[in-house]
């Protein structure tokens, strides 16, 4: 194996590493729980903002735009532009 093939398989490697460790943070940071049967889906078909989803549902700024381009409203989008 050549000393270019050994690093790049190192470097592969490392990128793995650094992936499951962030994955696990992930998994391991608490959430909120639901006190009800309220979703983030529900909040933001009700026209809840971005802000609103992550204070009551726990969600990371990327996971609320997602639910907000996916299940909100066209003001609710244009807030994400």
């Amino acid at each position: 194996m050549s000393i270019w093939a050994a690093l790049g398989l190192g470097f592969a490697g490392s990128l793995f590493g650094i992936a499951l460790a962030r994955l696990f943070e992930h998994l391991r940071r608490p959430r909120k729980d639901f006190s009800s049967d309220i979703t983030p889906v529900d909040l933001a078909r009700g026209g809840a903002r971005g802000d609103e989803l992550m204070e009551r549902c726990g969600l990371e700024p990327e996971e609320a735009a997602l639910v907000l381009r996916l299940h909100g409203n066209d003001a609710q989008r244009k807030e994400l532009l």
